[in-house]
């Protein structure tokens, strides 16, 4: 059985002498998840015309916290404003973005909160990646996300605000905002990534995912794209992360327990 024995003298490099700056950079998305704990998102079961109302009311539930609350209603106004002044592209699956003045800006498409993690039993001969990042539709998977990157990396990550969806683009959800510092955009060699995730005790279970068992963090989408390097620290900037629970938990600990 693996026994997670991270190096003790890089382990907490990227989170020592940072709490005032996590407690700031994590402010913002826990006072969005504080105000919205009663908001659920639409079952995964729910299909067809039922799942397409549900959106509907899922999003108009959301808009109402927000203009319930006189702080979240000016930091949106602010967030429509920087849209409507900005052009944004397509920055891949999750967001459109918008780079300048040393800031990246992103922005939730208004069909998905970007991805979430899937994990699956090996199936030799048909899946070499068995953590696998699909659509997520729970505003609360992607807040707690970038709070868990900040608090295990870099804190790098704000919160901007949520913003209407585009109903001209056929967007059935709010769309998320976050902002993070203009990175080098120079991709790092994969080898240098999973021995810099081992050494503070991520093991490598699948295809850019990595798994570690002493707290519990998975990360899926840790590709060369996906990752930095910062003052020597490792930063997976774009990655998804999560603590899983019940079975998959249990998946990741069997993986951890085989490639460790």
């Amino acid at each position: 059985m693996y026994d997670p024995e991270p190096d003790p003298s890089r382990e907490n490099r990227n989170t020592r002498n940072r709490p005032s700056l996590l407690a700031t950079q994590n402010a913002g998305f826990k006072a969005f998840l504080h105000i919205t704990a009663n908001v659920l998102p639409v079952p995964e079961d729910c299909r067809g015309v039922d799942r397409k109302e549900n959106q509907y009311g899922y999003c108009e539930k959301l808009l109402e916290c927000l203009e319930a609350t006189k702080s979240l209603r000016d930091q949106s106004d602010e967030l429509t404003q920087i849209i409507d002044g900005l052009e944004f592209i397509r920055g891949g699956d999750e967001h459109l973005i918008h780079e300048g003045a040393g800031t990246v800006v992103k922005l939730t498409y208004g069909n998905n909160f970007g991805m979430k993690l899937n994990v699956y039993p090996e199936m030799p001969g048909y899946l070499d990646a068995t953590v696998i990042p699909t659509g997520n539709e729970d505003h609360r998977y992607y807040l707690r996300r970038w709070m868990l990157l900040n608090e295990i990396f870099l804190p790098i990550t704000t919160f901007r605000g949520m913003a209407p969806p585009q109903d001209e683009q056929g967007e059935r959800l709010p769309r998320l905002s976050i902002s993070q510092p203009l990175l080098d955009p120079e991709n790092p060699p994969a080898t240098r990534i999973a021995k810099s995730f081992r050494e503070i005790g991520f093991i490598h279970i699948s295809e850019n995912a990595y798994y570690r068992p002493m707290d519990n963090v998975l990360l899926g989408d840790a590709a060369p794209r996906n990752v930095r390097f910062v003052d020597e620290l490792i930063l997976p900037f774009d990655a998804v992360a999560e603590q899983p629970e019940g079975e998959i938990q249990k998946l990741c600990i069997l993986k951890a327990e085989k490639y460790g």
